[in-house]
């Protein structure tokens, strides 16, 4: 789900794309396209929790190119929680996190939505692991 693409921009210098798109694999019959997020979503940890595929915040590349001018005053990424429902076929924000990590990971744990450290802010590491109820962040 997302990402980001690499394409030559203007005299050949490498820009991102921020993407949305998003797959599914399923075996014996190869990837199909799911609809899209509602938001590029870069970099955002994802966790399974019962029947929802929850993507948590998430660069959308929309501060990217003032990155180096906002250094520490950088706001930090996406709070949403975007939520996929299999049975329904589409996305659906259903919460605001009370931080913003990226490039880290999320695991489902005791009923909990555990995300431990990732980046707070371009190439800034936090040391804080996040514990919430599932109750906050699912549909």
């Amino acid at each position: 789900m997302g990402g980001a693409d690499l394409f030559a921009g203007a005299q050949g210098k490498a820009e991102r794309r921020y993407l949305k798109d998003a797959w599914r694999f399923t075996p014996g019959s190869g990837w199909s396209a799911l609809p899209d997020l509602p938001e590029p979503t870069c970099a955002a940890p994802a966790a399974c929790a019962g029947d929802a595929l929850l993507v948590l915040g998430g660069s959308d590349g929309v501060l990217a190119p003032r990155e180096a001018e906002l250094a520490d005053r950088h706001p930090g990424f996406s709070r949403g929680v975007k939520t996929f429902l299999p049975a329904m076929g589409q996305w659906r924000v259903t919460a605001q996190l009370p931080f913003s990590l990226v490039t880290t990971t999320a695991a489902v744990w005791r009923d909990l939505l555990v995300v431990p450290g990732g980046e707070d802010r371009p190439a800034h590491r936090s040391a804080a692991v996040y514990a919430l109820p599932l109750r906050q962040v699912k549909v």
